[in-house]
């Protein structure tokens, strides 16, 4: 299931199993797996991701991810390392240790990795709604320049839902002409219930921004 290629010592590393064990993997399933020029191993057929996703139950890979994520300092690719820890971290269902990891990599908002993740996010804040343990002002700004539209509408839904978390405070961040404030505006129309009192008060402020 790892998202980028790795060879075969290190992978052994990640799951505390012997690289005998991974050659067999290998020989049962070679017809899935890329092989590049340097010998690195990578499952690239999504059928099989899907199948090995759903033939174990959340609880063993919750501990598998748990077990990768303590060994994985030891792989010398720390770009694999930002790439990957994400994935991990949403099977492990730790959702503040999977936003802080989004945030601290924001710079990369223009990678797939990274938009993969913040869609992983907004899938457990979804599933989580009474345990909500973020920063949904930050949440906001990363959705601002979002650069996949599907993902920032998934993401506006979440934050109109929880409007009354956010500080709105800082309101001319918010009235900038960007597809986020689009889709704000959108969704608070459907559910106006969800506006926030201070907004409403703007509103009729015909001077306001």
């Amino acid at each position: 299931l790892f998202r980028g290629s790795l060879d075969i010592s290190e992978v052994s590393r990640l799951t505390s199993l012997p690289i005998r064990e991974w050659y067999n993997f290998i020989q049962l399933y070679s017809k899935y797996l890329n092989v590049d020029s340097l010998g690195h191993y990578r499952l690239f057929h999504d059928r099989l991701v899907i199948f090995l996703l759903q033939r174990n139950n959340q609880e063993s890979l919750q501990i598998n991810a748990s077990k990768i994520i303590s060994n994985i300092e030891s792989i010398e690719n720390k770009s694999w390392i930002i790439e990957n820890k994400g994935f991990f971290l949403h099977l492990k269902g730790d959702v503040e240790k999977l936003f802080e990891h989004i945030v601290l990599y924001q710079d990369h908002q223009s990678s797939y990795w990274w938009i993969k993740n913040l869609e992983l996010l907004l899938h457990k804040l979804n599933e989580n709604k009474d345990n909500l343990e973020i920063d949904f002002n930050v949440l906001c700004e990363l959705l601002r320049s979002c650069f996949d539209f599907a993902v920032q509408r998934k993401g506006v839904r979440i934050i109109v839902q929880n409007a009354g978390l956010i500080n709105w405070d800082n309101l001319h961040t918010f009235f900038d002409p960007t597809r986020f404030q689009y889709e704000l505006a959108i969704e608070f129309s459907k559910y106006p219930e969800n506006l926030p009192i201070k907004w409403r008060d703007i509103k009729l402020d015909e001077e306001h921004p």
